[in-house]
């Protein structure tokens, strides 16, 4: 299937290619071109693709979803990003995608923004990240940030999830691991095997990007192959460590 120009200049309309939300399992998502969907106001949000668990149930949520073989391409996102997985999720898969030449954040895991109303649930988790193709992501000319501050691939407290077998170049960031929310953590993230070159800063950056955002634990990053990383000098490195790391590996 084919979803395009969906637009909105209002602030509060979230033009969004395909939704899931509430609860469900066994879903899929595969083999959708999904693109020029835009928010067309400053603090305006769009996505391409977003799954948002909203239950208060461990059992019945969001679960075994699969995000496959989809291309998801020039997006004007405002605040949000190309595929999300918000939440209450447990159990998911986003593999074989093509996440490009969008104005924020190609994919992201995200907990603790009150999606669910009980916050030991509200984290994606459980997931697998494998083996997508996500480049020119960049929000320089986005002008609810107008800097350098799109990822690739982000988990923004999400937990248990594997990030694995991807390409991520030519963003302003490949890849990275915080969280965004004052003592809350993104935790028990692998990343692992992934190819990430030619981003405007870090190649992976771990922890929360200032001193009061949430922090990354117990994760392991390990046998990535990165490299001309942090084109415009901008002093962030291949691998950067932000403000608040606990007992994390990276070999």
């Amino acid at each position: 299937l084919e979803f395009r120009n969906l637009k909105s200049t209002k602030v509060n309309e979230t033009p969004i290619g395909i939704y899931i939300t509430g609860t469900g399992s066994y879903i899929d998502i595969k083999n959708n071109y999904i693109h020029h969907i835009e928010a067309n106001v400053k603090n305006g949000n769009a996505h391409g693709i977003a799954v948002y668990g909203t239950s208060s149930s461990a059992q019945n949520n969001l679960n075994h979803i699969v995000i496959d073989n989809n291309e998801v391409a020039n997006l004007k996102l405002g605040l949000s990003e190309a595929i999300a997985v918000n939440g209450n999720v447990d159990s998911f898969e986003v593999t074989n995608n093509k996440v490009h030449d969008n104005n924020n954040i190609g994919i992201v895991l995200i907990g603790h923004e009150g999606v669910s109303s009980v916050a030991a649930l509200d984290q994606a988790r459980n997931g697998v990240v494998r083996n997508n193709i996500v480049h020119h992501n960049s929000s320089i000319n986005n002008t609810s940030y107008n800097e350098y501050s799109a990822d690739g691939i982000y988990v923004d407290g999400g937990k248990e999830i594997i990030i694995e077998q991807n390409q991520s170049y030519e963003n302003d960031l490949g890849i990275e691991v915080a969280s965004e929310h004052a003592g809350k953590s993104a935790s028990q993230i692998t990343v692992r095997d992934n190819t990430i070159s030619n981003n405007i800063m870090s190649g992976i950056a771990i922890g929360g990007y200032d001193s009061q955002q949430g922090y990354a634990e117990n994760n392991t990053i390990m046998n990535n192959v990165i490299y001309k990383n942090d084109t415009k000098d901008q002093e962030s490195g291949q691998i950067e460590l932000n403000y608040d790391t606990r007992n994390n590996v990276i070999t």
